[in-house]
């Protein structure tokens, strides 16, 4: 029977699966090992934070999952997973998860066909020594990469998704806003920080797969800069970013602040930067080209000499989230040229920056174009 707080229904899981299960037979697979916590969670509703131990969800091409885990987090399964408890198995810390792993393919049949089974080698929880364990056991050439199989079919959202989306991108919001008022000429960056977390975590955010980063001064120029102990000086830029988490689900902003009037320079990069923005968001309806999207806020940018190269993404899916990785972007993100196609229920984190000045917003794809989820006035926000 399903745990006793499942984040979606039965029959939403059952969908997933087949959707997925649909992919590995177009592959010819028997099956596949899924070892990311985040396609864990899609498919079988467990997640705890101890994913820094093993785990696998063994996927077959037909048949419900079977989900191994280690015996101090099985419980999670109780709460959290719509898997009934003989789809779920253990092993112990005296154990070797690998060789656990591989007495289960032995006991599902997936040894003992000339079929492959599909890993995912991209994935940062998949030690090396254990796929060379496995690998080893099965046969140099059983196992094949299957990297991005799942993340592919992660990239439309269900009703319910959008929902917890939502929910996240208010989170979002509120933290941004606290952390936007409590600007101050001395205090610290640790400080504005704290009352982003604080409010954040009062309006319902559980953990995000990233930190909320919180820069000024010449800090501005670093990507991914966290909080320090620098105090805010007066004229100082302020760049942040802020990430909600709603069961999983995430939602991301960018803001930058002024301490006292900006320059003429900053004022007016500020506002071309938001413009472009605004017009690549015009584009994003079902069937639009991504680099069109991409585009409209690369060129601007560039043609203004903001930047003297563009190289980043200016936008990735956004979707499930643990630490390290709150973003889809391995599989769907917006690039110079690409030509990928987008599609309603996609939801993207939409980046621009230049000068170390940013904003972003996280926008869902709809029937009738971009909607943003994140409400916050996109402005240089001004701080006295």
């Amino acid at each position: 029977m399903p745990g006793t707080n499942v984040a979606f229904t039965t029959k939403e899981f059952q969908d997933r699966l087949q959707n997925v299960q649909s992919e590995i037979q177009k592959r010819d697979l028997i099956g596949i090992l899924v070892h990311s916590p985040h396609n864990i969670y899609y498919l079988a509703g467990y997640h705890t934070s101890g994913y820094f131990a093993y785990q696998v969800l063994f996927v077959p091409a037909q048949g419900e999952p079977l989900l191994l885990v280690r015996e101090s987090e099985r419980l999670h399964a109780d709460v959290y997973s719509w898997l009934d408890l003989n789809r779920q198995a253990v092993y112990l810390d005296t154990e070797d998860p690998a060789i656990v792993t591989v007495g289960w393919l032995n006991e599902l049949g997936w040894s003992g066909t000339d079929k492959k089974i599909g890993v995912e080698k991209t994935c940062l929880n998949f030690p090396v020594r254990a796929y060379d364990k496995i690998n080893a056991a099965l046969g140099l050439s059983k196992l094949v990469d299957a990297s991005g199989l799942v993340n592919r079919v992660r990239l439309i959202k269900s009703p319910k998704e959008i929902e917890y989306a939502r929910l996240a991108a208010k989170t979002a919001d509120i933290g941004m806003k606290a952390g936007l008022e409590s600007l101050a000429v001395g205090k610290t960056e640790f400080e504005i920080a704290a009352v982003i977390q604080h409010q954040q975590i009062i309006a319902g955010s559980e953990y995000q797969g990233l930190p909320n980063f919180v820069a000024s001064g010449d800090r501005i120029f670093r990507g991914h800069s966290t909080p320090t102990r620098k105090v805010i000086g007066p004229g100082d830029l302020v760049k942040f970013e802020v990430t909600g988490s709603v069961n999983r689900y995430h939602a991301a902003l960018m803001r930058s602040a002024s301490m006292g009037k900006p320059t003429d320079e900053v004022a007016k990069a500020a506002d071309l930067m938001i413009a472009c923005q605004d017009n690549a968001f015009k584009l994003m309806k079902p069937s639009a080209i991504s680099g069109d999207v991409d585009a409209a806020v690369r060129q601007p940018v560039l043609k203004a000499r903001l930047r003297e190269r563009y190289l980043p993404r200016i936008g990735y899916s956004l979707g499930i989230g643990f630490p390290p990785i709150s973003g889809e972007w391995e599989v769907c993100d917006f690039m110079a040229n690409d030509t990928w196609v987008l599609q309603a229920g996609m939801v993207f984190h939409m980046v621009v920056t230049a000068n170390g000045i940013a904003f972003s917003e996280t926008i869902l794809v709809t029937e009738n174009g971009a909607e943003r989820l994140t409400t916050l006035p996109r402005e240089l926000y001004l701080a006295y």
